[in-house]
């Protein structure tokens, strides 16, 4: 049975009416499910009949192009979302100038690619650039400059800079309280980033500090339940741990268990790997009877699969289970 995107590009091909705005729509909504392979498909060919139809520098042409670039991103090809936001740069540029929105947004994408290929130094640049002109035309506290400030903070850590990237993004968290409402996701964001930098200069006291009020703060948002505020539970137990609190670790870990078995089943991988934080912890505190009831319930699928269809995340954690699975399953 062909499926949304099928019926999508067929339109498009038909060249039905709105058929263009449709495909945008439905490119939008695959990308925010998760599906960036269909939403690669859809915008391939609506950039294609944009270029044919308005040129390769027209603002839809430009949007689309981008867009692509990002779910080419999503899917591992870095090289090929690098080609298209040099030229979204380049044709924003022309057009629109150094300064304006649409090219610093540009700049901030191409930015992002290039940290995850690893060349942070170029990065770096076009992130000063771009927050640079966001504090002239937008001002110290608009959430566009904020943003810049955040992309910027985190290359400078990458880079080294760690002084440089904790003033920057300690900036970013006083600014966000102060025009923010406390609980605001992007004030909660900025504290994360802000406790990963204080957690890797090794102050857990300080870490442990912002994590109790990121996750305070996601629960009285989402819930127990969210994704975010799982994540921030995962965080602070890891935390807990290395303070001596064994048993405020434990218990976060219990609950992300629960509620990720509840919501996914025994066997998801997120449910597997909040499994085996939960196991590591067990096995610290010799509870090795619960340890092997969690491997038993919710590992041995990864036990037996074959390594090649794992994420390097997942392979890493098989391996440690066929290790301790000799002591904590029964012969």
């Amino acid at each position: 049975m062909p499926t949304a995107v099928d019926r999508c590009l067929a339109d498009l091909d038909r060249n039905a009416p709105d058929a263009l705005a449709a495909a945008d729509a439905l490119a939008a909504e695959r990308k925010a499910a998760g599906d960036a392979e269909g939403a690669r498909r859809i915008e391939e060919r609506c950039l294609a009949i944009r270029r044919r139809t308005l040129g390769e520098n027209a603002p839809e042409t430009l949007s689309t192009a981008g867009n692509l670039a990002r779910s080419l991103a999503a899917l591992g090809d870095l090289r090929g979302a690098r080609r298209l936001e040099e030229d979204v740069l380049d044709a924003t540029r022309k057009a629109l100038g150094d300064e304006h929105p649409d090219t610093l947004t540009a700049m901030n994408n191409l930015a992002g690619t290039l940290k995850a290929l690893g060349d942070r130094r170029t990065a770096r640049r076009l992130e000063e650039t771009a927050l640079a002109a966001r504090r002239r035309s937008l001002g110290d506290e608009h959430p566009d400059t904020l943003t810049a400030m955040n992309n910027l903070a985190t290359t400078l850590w990458q880079l080294g800079d760690a002084p440089a990237a904790l003033a920057l993004q300690q900036a970013v968290v006083d600014t966000r309280r102060r025009v923010l409402p406390a609980d605001h996701p992007d004030t909660l964001t900025a504290l994360a980033n802000l406790a990963t930098m204080h957690w890797q200069q090794g102050d857990r006291e300080t870490t442990r500090a912002l994590q109790q009020t990121v996750l305070d703060g996601r629960r009285r948002q989402f819930g127990d339940e969210h994704p975010a505020t799982l994540r921030a539970m995962n965080n602070l137990a890891a935390t807990l741990w290395q303070t001596g609190d064994g048993d405020g670790a434990r218990e976060l870990q219990l609950a992300v268990v629960d509620i990720r078995a509840r919501q996914f089943g025994d066997s998801h991988p997120d449910t597997m790997l909040a499994a085996w934080n939960l196991i590591n912890t067990l096995l610290h505190r010799n509870e090795n009877e619960l340890a092997g009831e969690l491997l038993k319930r919710h590992l041995v699928p990864l036990m037996l699969a074959e390594p090649d269809g794992l994420d390097a995340e997942l392979r890493r954690v098989r391996e440690r289970l066929l290790v301790e699975a000799v002591r904590l399953l029964p012969r």
